[in-house]
């Protein structure tokens, strides 16, 4: 988490050159949405959203993100009402209905975090 604080990033404006990754990953994946979300202490904020308006922010326990930025490799789910991570998750039985195939891959900084 030092790490995290130490990039000074967390809770600044919209920045056009992270914009247009998030624009180009929905483009290049076919999905109707794609985020730059940094994982802190108790949240996940989104630097850049594609397809996700109105929410900056959500708790860390009821994101993805806080799984993926634990797997190396990146992650995949399919179906998120199948995942027993996911399944009873409120962006998956709400209205938000984030219930087909989600990906994150983490990203580090320069200490590795």
């Amino acid at each position: 988490m030092a790490d995290v604080q130490a990039a000074n990033i967390l809770n600044t404006p919209r920045e056009e050159r992270f914009d247009r990754l998030t624009d180009l990953a929905k483009e290049i994946f076919g999905v109707n949405m794609a985020l730059i979300t940094i994982v802190d202490s108790d949240r996940q904020w989104f630097k850049s959203t594609c397809g996700l308006e109105g929410v900056s922010e959500t708790p860390r326990d009821a994101g993805f993100c806080a799984h993926a930025i634990f797997e190396p490799g990146g992650m995949v789910i399919p179906d998120a009402t199948k995942d027993p991570r996911f399944a009873d998750n409120p962006f998956v039985t709400g209205d938000f209905g984030l219930r087909e195939k989600r990906s994150g891959c983490p990203a580090a900084c320069g200490g590795g975090e």
